[in-house]
């Protein structure tokens, strides 16, 4: 089951699914809630401080659902932002279904595992790192009355403490594919909701898992290690035509943390798309790196249906970049974007500002970095503060300087996406201060841009207005004025809603 606070956007859980598609291929019975696909549109107010908006089942619905004689529960919280709401939620589980084995996995479990269970006695195990051969380990075990503790990669409680190393998953191809019939699929599909720009109806899939960078500011590293590993561009092709023939779909979203590393592989699974002859989009939502990529890879990229990618190259400082371990060079960098947007992919960046220790001078060179993406054709950028994400080497960082508190508060204001939320770590501004260069790097952006390729802006805007379009500007501030507009029925409904 899934519960999204009001950082998250809906998506369909395809780790979920993949899981869920574990347990049945290993021949138990299995029954899933997604509490958010089964109640898109409904919103409710969790009163914390700051409260959480939540969309999806309420929690009294929620638990009802869980059939009477359950005996082993899996929650996944995979972003540390939901953990507050989830962790009430547990708790509510714990109280009606007292005899449970209630497991949790996800990244954020993955992360804070002790954490977990020293805040949340409803937990019983914690599931580490990619989670279909473990909980099926798991499941096992309690079901021939072994310890817990005896599956690798789970930390349950009295056990001994979590492994270093997580083991991967070598084949892929092995995996069973997501049980997406368990899930309420076609209400993601028809309402568009996805991560990703509308491009009609969009199947969320994966080509491969990991990341073989270690950046100080990502989780990924304690999560997948640093290990990548794709599918095969066969199986992936052949599952891509499954989807397309049961559920009509016309797009696919790439999920991967770091799609493009290999350059023979992406060239190989952007022919063999060609040649299929299948008339369908995809897209990177996520980021993907620069190396792999220049013009011979970005015009097949397209010609096989890439019509959006991310870049992700964090900073525009050197600097920053070296202390961060963000192994990019920008240069470089600029030459695939520019090759990704001349052959007609419309190309997003993500950017941080205010990583401990960032100075001004250094955000200056990222705004100059920023203004010299919209000259070359970037057509929109994420300008996004630091934070100190649980299970990132920056995060022990700051939490053993005491320069970080990891308490209620914490969680609360981890709202990465929340600008009213956030908190500067950097020593050198306040959070005021860190608020106002964020605004500045996107007035950087979009006014140079506005002077440099006014179409692309008055596009977008354009497509803002109307509501329709491909735009990743309004596909990214569309969200925004729905949940705006859930915040005001609420409010409506009760005064005393903050938002």
């Amino acid at each position: 089951m899934s519960v999204t606070a009001i950082a998250q956007e809906a998506v369909p859980p395809i780790g979920l699914a993949y899981v869920a598609a574990a347990v049945r291929a290993a021949g138990f019975a299995v029954n899933v809630i997604d509490a958010v696909g089964e109640a898109l549109d409904t919103h409710s107010v969790w009163t914390v401080q700051p409260p959480y908006m939540l969309r999806g089942l309420p929690f009294s619905e929620l638990v009802a659902r869980i059939p009477a004689g359950t005996r082993v529960v899996g929650v996944s919280c995979m972003f540390s932002t939901a953990w507050l709401p989830v962790r009430a939620l547990l708790g509510r589980i714990r109280e009606a279904h007292p005899g449970a084995v209630i497991v949790l996995g996800g990244e954020h479990a993955t992360a804070c595992a002790e954490r977990v269970l020293a805040e949340c006695p409803a937990v019983d195990a914690c599931v580490l790192g990619e989670g279909e051969q473990t909980f099926v380990g798991l499941l096992r075990a309690i079901d021939e009355g072994a310890p817990m503790a005896t599956v690798a990669a789970v930390l349950s409680r009295g056990g001994p403490p979590a492994p270093g190393t997580l083991p991967r998953i070598d084949d892929l191809d092995a995996i069973a594919r997501p049980a997406w019939d368990l899930f309420p699929l076609e209400r993601y599909v028809e309402g568009n909701y996805h991560y990703g720009v509308v491009r009609g109806r969009s199947m969320p899939v994966l080509a491969s898992r990991g990341c073989p960078f270690s950046c100080t500011f990502c989780s990924s590293p304690r999560m997948w290690t640093t290990q990548w590993s794709a599918r095969d561009p066969g199986d992936l092709l052949d599952e891509m035509r499954a989807y397309i023939a049961r559920y009509q779909v016309n797009d696919f979203t790439f999920f991967d943390l770091t799609a493009i590393v290999k350059r023979d592989w992406i060239l190989d699974f952007a022919r063999r798309l060609i040649d299929s002859g299948l008339k369908i989009t995809w897209q990177l939502p996520s980021g993907t790196r620069s190396e792999a990529i220049d013009r011979e890879v970005a015009e097949l990229m397209f010609r096989s249906g890439c019509r959006n990618m991310n870049y992700a190259p964090e900073s525009g400082s050197p600097a920053v970049l070296k202390r961060i371990k963000k192994r990019v060079k920008l240069d470089r960098m600029c030459a695939s974007i520019e090759a990704a947007t001349e052959v007609g992919i419309d190309v997003k960046v993500n950017v941080i500002l205010g990583f401990p220790g960032e100075t001004l001078a250094e955000v200056r060179e990222t705004i100059a970095f920023v203004r010299r993406l919209a000259r070359i054709g970037v057509e929109a950028v994420s300008i996004f503060p630091f934070s100190p994400y649980p299970g990132s080497e920056l995060f022990e960082e700051l939490v053993r300087a005491g320069r970080l508190k990891v308490d209620d508060g914490y969680w609360a204001g981890l709202v990465f996406t929340d600008l009213g939320q956030m908190t500067s770590y950097d020593e050198h501004f306040s959070t005021r201060r860190l608020k106002a260069l964020i605004f500045a790097a996107y007035g950087a952006f979009y006014g140079t841009q506005l002077a440099a390729n006014p179409r692309q802006l008055l596009g977008s805007a354009a497509q803002l207005v109307t509501g329709q379009g491909s735009s990743k500007l309004a596909n990214a501030l569309g969200p925004l004025r729905v949940r705006r507009a859930a915040w005001q029925r609420l409010r409506s409904a009760d005064p005393t809603a903050q938002g």
